[in-house]
């Protein structure tokens, strides 16, 4: 009953995939496979999302952009409401953004839907761990600080790496070995970057260079290494 459901959604929303359902003999294969439907479906929602939060993820890409010269840029922001709201609404945005990369990039053999919802799930998990690290830590508002520091970067990487998909439109002849260097390299001066300015704020705040390493280590590099073993092995 759920083949013969999935496949009268379309025989173009399902195929070609190296997921298959088959519990039983009499079961028939069934495959799910991203294709350019379910994919223009999603591309449409983004653009959609883009429209209307268009004033939002413009000023958010001033401020990422110029909090990275300046240190001052975090705190202003901090202090705006309007500002917190533009920068979480244009994080939301760089999900499918960054999905679309990865897809477009083909660097590993995965459906765009669940590279989608590994992003998703991560970004919840990351904000999940957060507030119970706060909250146990009696930090809540210093990790505030952490967070929309992290949104910022997040949105500067988004915004270069998506730079690779007009490379690939422009200059068809670049190869995918040569885009995945370019979007590793800045995801890594990104990440640098980032918790450079992390460290910063937990001194700032007169936390230890030891919490920092702790918290370096359990909510950065310990979901971010589950993340890339997901989105390879998916």
């Amino acid at each position: 009953m759920l083949a013969s459901l999935l496949q009268s959604i379309g025989t173009e929303c399902w195929k070609g995939s190296s997921l298959i359902v088959g519990n039983a003999a009499d079961i028939p294969t069934v495959v799910f496979e991203s294709t350019p439907a379910v994919v223009s479906y999603v591309i449409l929602a983004t653009l959609i999302y883009f429209i209307f939060f268009i004033g939002s993820i413009t000023i958010s890409e001033a401020i990422s952009f110029g909090s990275i010269f300046n240190a001052a840029g975090l705190s202003d922001t901090m202090q705006n409401k309007n500002l917190i709201n533009a920068v979480s609404y244009t994080a939301i945005f760089c999900i499918p953004v960054l999905a679309l990369v990865i897809y477009q990039e083909n660097l590993s053999p995965m459906n765009f839907l669940f590279i989608l919802l590994t992003l998703a799930a991560f970004l919840v998990l990351r904000s999940c761990l957060f507030g119970l690290t706060g909250w146990m830590k009696h930090c809540t508002e210093m990790l505030r600080k952490v967070s929309m520091n992290i949104r910022m970067h997040l949105i500067v990487f988004t915004t270069l790496a998506a730079l690779s998909l007009v490379i690939s439109y422009l200059v068809p002849s670049v190869s995918v070995r040569v885009i995945g260097w370019y979007v590793a390299v800045v995801g890594a001066i990104c990440f640098i970057l980032c918790n450079a300015r992390n460290a910063k704020i937990f001194l700032e705040e007169n936390y230890s260079l030891l919490f920092w390493f702790l918290y370096l280590c359990t909510l950065e590099i310990l979901p971010l290494g589950l993340l890339i073993s997901a989105l390879i092995r998916l």
